[in-house]
């Protein structure tokens, strides 16, 4: 009788450990037995993301100035007033790597840098002098305007047969000399400003770009009220890094988004226990998203590496590709394994994306 109780309970512990063993590993057996479901699944481990942001430069004297962009000439949308600005949106997409709503993705959708067309990020320095050189050609308008008035003044006056000299237009010259006084006050207040600006120490002046970002997601009809929306909190370790985590407001990754796996040493402060070593020709993955009538479509994209330097990967993704379809993408092995994400195209090579590294 003993025996068999002894026989019974172990029977029952190795099922039971069994049982364990199948539950704790599931995902990895799954993978190993069905990679081909395994990378199906992993065309919906992303949202859309959609970031309205601007720029915000804060003077130490506590004036702040609001802008959406830089051009070659002037500062876009540029405002004193909060309730005047002008907001710029981007989209793209971010990788799922936890179940409790975090995502990756790249600095440039989260928290976009300014730059002008082929120039670098820009500086605080740099928005400094370009403000300086604006302000300057402002007041060379201005003072122009005033000379022009001027003449207009002049132009007002004739004088008749009986040399007299006769108004033609009553009243206009105070209004001229009105204008002049508004446009001098201006003259005066640009010449201040360029004084001030000149004299800044950039480490006192506060630039940053505020973001407001939503996520949608994939392969699923949209509401077009754009009641599906589900608001973000984008984290930045302040570094720079090219990376950042965006986590979705609610703090759980919907169900129908599949969670990457993550290299060994992690990505960013994210844990990761998969090895992975990746060389030049290595196949690895990437998702095209794209927005339909009713929804954001995504399907794998089969590349592979090209080069690989420093914290970047180059990626031959084939033709037909533009940015907006790849931007912000995972780029991740045939083991699910998220080792990469796009970034930008290679100039002049329409096939080929520098992909940052994620450990």
């Amino acid at each position: 009788m003993f025996k068999k109780i002894f026989y019974t309970i172990l029977l029952l512990g190795v099922l039971g450990g069994g049982a364990y063993g199948y539950l704790r590993f599931k995902e990895p057996i799954d993978r190993l037995l069905n990679p081909g479901q395994r990378l199906e699944a992993l065309t919906g481990g992303v949202v859309v993301l959609a970031n309205n942001y601007y720029y915000r430069l804060q003077m130490p004297d506590g004036q702040t100035l609001y802008f959406s962009g830089v051009g070659a000439d002037a500062f876009e949308n540029l405002t004193f007033s909060k309730d005047s600005i002008v907001m710029q949106t981007i989209t793209g997409v971010a990788a799922a790597v936890s179940d409790s709503g975090l995502f990756v993705t790249t600095r440039s959708v989260a928290m976009p840098q300014l730059a002008t067309a082929g120039e670098k990020p820009m500086k605080v320095q740099d928005l400094i002098d370009r403000l300086s050189t604006w302000i300057e050609t402002e007041q060379r308008g201005r003072a122009g305007a005033y000379r022009a008035l001027e003449d207009s003044i002049n132009d007002n006056y004739y004088i008749d047969k009986n040399d007299s000299i006769v108004e033609r237009v009553q009243g206009l010259e105070e209004r001229i000399k009105q204008r002049q006084r508004d446009l001098m006050a201006d003259i005066r207040g640009a010449r201040e400003a360029l004084a001030r600006l000149k004299a800044l120490d950039p480490a006192q002046v506060k630039f940053d770009c505020v973001s407001h970002v939503t996520a949608r997601l994939v392969n699923t009809a949209l509401d077009p009220t754009g009641a599906d929306t589900i608001p973000c909190t984008v984290i930045d370790d302040g570094k720079g890094l090219p990376l950042v985590k965006v986590k979705l407001k609610s703090g759980v990754t919907p169900a129908s988004v599949p969670v990457f796996d993550l290299p060994g040493g992690g990505l960013l402060d994210i844990g990761g226990n998969d090895s992975v070593t990746l060389a030049v020709g290595d196949k690895v993955h990437l998702l095209s998203t794209v927005r339909s009538n009713d929804s954001y479509r995504t399907r794998r994209v089969d590349a592979h590496v090209v080069q690989r330097v420093g914290n970047k990967l180059l990626v031959d993704v084939g033709s037909g590709h533009s940015v907006a379809d790849l931007l912000g993408s995972p780029v991740y092995t045939p083991d699910g394994v998220l080792v990469a994400v796009c970034a930008e195209p290679m100039k002049d090579a329409v096939n080929f994306f520098h992909c940052i590294i994620s450990n």
